[in-house]
């Protein structure tokens, strides 16, 4: 049985709160696979090979807990897939899961690409204005979950909740970039109660679209109405606040996370000229301007390299964790009851042991890709609670990015430097201001 390598406490606290993704990498370079880093009484442990990463998701996710932060988001989220354990879990996935199958996610693809029209048609009325291009990719994303979950086009609804989920969230990142992170949350922090009237206001917004869908006898093509109707006359039926629970934890998992990829995706783009003219050729070969569909999806492997590429360098879900329920021997080291077991895509994403020249942006590396460990490149997850709406997610990012890449031509403000701001998600700390300096068709 090996020990894993102590971080000396005053460099540990101070990058895994200034700057965790950063620091997780430094501490695979520096103290190898397994560290850890002892706060009071708090142990973090951190892995970094995926074979370890396997373990946690795969091997022994029967026998692992939810790490503390998850447990936490219950305060903002409610009890949820992203949130919940154990059989509570299993009831859940087992009637959502079908809700997010391929045949119905497919159905959305349309819309997807209607609202990116849109945004391009908006964007090309700004040429040469300087703007923030992650927050209009927010705007596109959310208005993409609102008609996917509720089927709703209402902007007082859609601006309401979108509002009260830019606080929720800016609230964690207060909470876990500070010393906030290591104060129990039965102690009634004054941002711990500010949060709450944002997370009131997100409530009963959610909660009237759900009335809105239960009166509509949970008939519709929305993800609401399938939830709903999944449930029939099953005792394990979703309840109204199952299904509120749910509907936030939608919204900010593929809200948030795919605005992230997008506005990722475009800058790597626009900042790397002959990644841009492979992109170009390959939308005027298979589209030749014409808005892409869903068959365009398979059609279009260098568009779904780009993404790749920056999910692997960018990974909006940037670490991962779990609880150990009592004490255990984890990946070779015995680890005490109620440790932090927690691995990075970030770090892994960029070993240089699975990828060559990990820091640079490559998206060719996907069409003739290398044998790597399974978990080398894992920016949805894992194993059984692997995100339920990763294919969901990943034919909107690559409709989306298509549709704006081939209507509009961006440009980095100058001065740029890419810093970022991790919690919950890891985004771009000061946005992305962009350009738009020209329509192409």
């Amino acid at each position: 049985m090996s020990a894993a390598v102590r971080i000396p406490i005053g460099y540990g606290v101070r990058g895994f709160l200034q700057r965790p993704p950063e620091f997780l990498q430094e501490t695979r370079e520096r103290y190898g696979d397994v560290c850890l880093l002892r706060v009071g009484p708090a142990h973090l442990y951190f892995f970094h090979h995926p074979d370890a990463v396997e373990e946690l998701l795969v091997r022994r996710a029967r026998d692992l807990h939810k790490d503390r932060v998850t447990v936490e988001l219950t305060h903002s989220l409610g009890e949820g897939l992203l949130t919940t354990d154990g059989d509570e879990w299993k009831r859940r996935r087992r009637i959502a899961a079908p809700t997010l199958t391929r045949k119905h996610i497919e159905h959305y693809a349309d819309d997807m690409v209607r609202y990116a029209c849109d945004a391009v048609a908006h964007l090309s009325t700004t040429d040469d204005a300087t703007r923030d291009l992650h927050h209009d990719m927010m705007a596109l994303t959310l208005r993409v979950v609102a008609r996917t979950l509720f089927a709703t086009e209402l902007e007082d609804e859609v601006s309401t909740i979108g509002d009260a989920m830019d606080r929720v969230m800016g609230f964690w990142d207060l909470e876990l970039n500070s010393w906030r992170r290591f104060v129990p949350w039965a102690i009634p922090l004054r941002n711990r109660r500010e949060v709450r009237a944002p997370l009131a206001m997100l409530d009963a917004t959610i909660q009237g679209l759900i009335r809105a869908r239960r009166a509509a006898g949970g008939e519709g093509d929305d993800l609401m109405s399938r939830l709903i109707a999944a449930g029939g006359s099953d005792p394990d039926a979703l309840s109204d606040q199952d299904l509120l629970n749910e509907a936030k934890t939608f919204f900010a998992a593929g809200h948030e996370t795919t605005a992230i990829a997008l506005s990722m995706a475009l800058y790597f783009v626009a900042t790397h000229p002959a990644v841009a003219a492979q992109v170009d050729a390959e939308l005027e070969a298979v589209l030749s301007g014409s808005p892409p569909r869903l068959e365009h999806v398979d059609a279009l492997p260098y568009c779904r390299a780009v993404i790749d590429e920056a999910l692997r360098l960018h990974p909006p879900a940037w670490i991962v964790g779990r609880e150990a329920p009592t004490r255990m021997t984890f990946a070779g080291v015995s680890v005490p009851k109620g440790a932090q077991l927690l691995t990075s895509a970030f770090a892994i994403h960029r070993d240089p042991r699975w990828w060559d020249n990990p820091d640079q942006f490559d998206p060719s590396r996907w069409l003739d890709p290398r044998e790597r460990p399974r978990f080398s490149y894992f920016p949805f997850g894992g194993g059984p609670r692997v995100c339920i709406g990763n294919h969901f997610a990943m034919m909107e990012s690559v409709l989306l990015f298509a549709t704006l890449w081939q209507g509009l031509r961006f440009e980095l403000a100058p001065g740029y430097r890419l810093e970022r701001l991790a919690a919950i998600t890891m985004r771009p700390r000061h946005g992305m201001p962009m350009r738009v300096v020209g329509r192409r068709r």
